[in-house]
């Protein structure tokens, strides 16, 4: 089924892949910021979105802290995985 939607993608609409593009991202603040206790009792959901854009840097905190390595040595990532396994799809 995904092969199908990106064969479809590349051959109706092949001008969305000319649009893509690398974006370098700085390196994570990972120092600073709320104590993680105060922003445990702070955390909540929402349902309300905004149309305002987010900062490069805010960008690149926010994708190492979903999946960034915080191990260099051993090269693990700030998130779990299935028995340290990679997700190789």
């Amino acid at each position: 089924m995904i092969k199908h939607l990106i064969l479809f993608l590349i051959f109706i609409y092949p001008g969305l892949l000319i649009q893509a593009q690398d974006i370098q991202l700085p390196p994570p603040q990972k120092e600073g910021g709320m104590p993680l206790m105060e922003a445990l009792s702070k955390r909540q959901t929402t349902r309300s979105f905004t149309e305002q854009t987010i900062s490069i840097q805010t960008l690149s905190d926010l994708l190492w802290a979903a999946w960034g390595i915080n191990r260099a040595e051993s090269g693990k990532r700030t998130a779990p995985s299935a028995n340290n396994k990679p997700n190789t799809e």
